[in-house]
């Protein structure tokens, strides 16, 4: 019988970013899934605080929690209740101390902020998976200080797993291009939520009205949720709100608002825009110069329950692409049919498969802005019946949680010489 160790700790970790706490649950809930019928191995589990409080917070309901049980017995070691005390190298070490202890055959962890642990046990295989390259390729933080992932030696632990799945063709295309380990790397494509794919006319009315006076939104309104750490980024966002300003008065039908979703801003209240990190607060001076302040609303930390209900009833996303991460806010719109603008044409085609969204190039000066605009225009006026919508939406739903783990556990099966079959892809 072969001995897994799955890495929970992300699940506490503060600084962890929404998208990773979003993916890590989905698919190790399905991995789970999967491994509690395979008699062939036996699951530990290794993070912060006890196994019931994790298994919850991964989705695991208490009657689904009994269920699991009763296949495989479930082993939790603990690392201590208060991960944010804990600086990550010290994480590091107590989970390379842990895993010398159990002596596992395998190591599986999305959490990119630790070292990998045994790197002096070649026995034990490693494996990683991971929605970006940041950590493996961002050499120094935005005050030009080395970042943790090169100060504390993770980034080249994490180069020695086994494998290192990446979340699309785009970005495998651009690990190898940097790094010389295109045989570690597996594409595997994160799943989406099958909440988005519900009919609007299905939600109830006082769900939306619910977050309408929660975040006192308009009608109409951009749903943004990128990081604003990074300084193009931060621009971008400037130069769409500067352009909404003035074509706003051309095309009465467009958005007047953008909401920022997530904890870089505290909720705002009475039009109060309150920065919580450095990025935040250097476009919130930027923008208040340009005197565009007051289209913005800010959420703070939401539930998942709330964020989906922000995205849904969107008038559209805008969402920044990169080459070095999957970009799963367009995998979510496209499936709950809300249009998205995007800046990256190769990010986009490798989810949508070529499907019309709305293209900003910000690299261009000349960019056509009033050409944009009437496009947004006439695409927003005609969401219902658009069949490029509804193309996207179908495509969509190939991106499913259980075709992700079930390509993790084939993977891991060759690696440990499991010779079981996967009924899961």
């Amino acid at each position: 019988m072969k001995r897994i160790v799955i890495d929970l700790t992300f699940i506490y970790d503060r600084k962890a970013s929404g998208g990773t706490l979003h993916y890590g649950k989905n698919l190790i809930k399905k991995l789970l899934d999967i491994l509690v019928d395979n008699e062939s191995v036996e699951v530990f589990l290794l993070g912060f605080k006890t196994l019931t409080l994790n298994m919850f917070d991964l989705g695991f309901t208490n009657l689904e929690l009994q269920a699991l049980s009763m296949k495989k017995d479930l082993r939790f070691v603990s690392l201590g209740i208060s991960p944010a005390k804990v600086p990550n190298k010290k994480v590091s070490n107590m989970i390379d101390k842990a895993i010398k202890s159990l002596d596992p055959d395998l190591f599986f962890t999305i959490n990119t902020k630790n070292k990998l642990p045994g790197q002096n046990n070649p026995r034990l295989k490693k494996v990683i998976s991971v929605l970006d390259l940041f950590p493996l390729v961002t050499r120094y933080s935005k005050v030009l200080r080395p970042t943790i992932f090169f100060k504390n030696g993770v980034k080249e632990s994490l180069l020695t797993a086994d494998i290192i799945f990446l979340p699309s063709e785009q970005v495998k295309r651009t690990a190898t291009s940097i790094f010389n380990y295109e045989n570690k790397f597996v594409v595997c494509n994160p799943g989406v939520d099958p909440k988005f794919f519900f009919e609007k006319e299905n939600f109830p009315d006082e769900r939306k009205i619910y977050i309408q006076n929660v975040y006192n939104l308009p009608e109409r309104y951009y749903f943004f949720n990128n990081s604003l750490s990074v300084k193009e980024d931060r621009s971008a966002l400037k130069k769409f709100l500067e352009m909404v300003a003035v074509y706003k008065k051309i095309h009465t039908s467009l958005p007047e608002k953008l909401v920022i979703v997530g904890r870089e801003f505290k909720k705002s209240v009475d039009g109060k825009i309150t920065p919580k990190t450095e990025g935040a607060e250097i476009f919130v001076k930027e923008v208040k110069k340009l005197g565009l302040l007051d289209m913005l609303i800010t959420t703070d930390s939401v539930s998942d329950e709330i964020y989906n209900d922000l995205l849904y009833f969107s008038t559209a996303v805008f969402s920044l692409s990169s080459p070095f991460k999957f970009n799963n806010v367009i995998l979510q719109s496209m499936a709950a049919k809300v249009p998205i603008i995007t800046n990256l044409v190769d990010q986009s085609v490798d989810i949508t498969e070529g499907n019309s969204f709305a293209y900003i190039d910000f690299k261009r000066s000349d960019f056509d802005w009033k050409g944009f605009f009437s496009d947004l225009g006439e695409l927003l006026s005609n969401v219902d019946d658009n069949p490029k919508i509804h193309n996207a939406r179908n495509i969509a739903r190939k991106f499913n949680w259980n075709a992700t783990a079930g390509i993790i556990w084939d993977q891991i099966k060759q690696l440990l010489d499991i010779t079981s079959r996967s009924e899961y892809i």
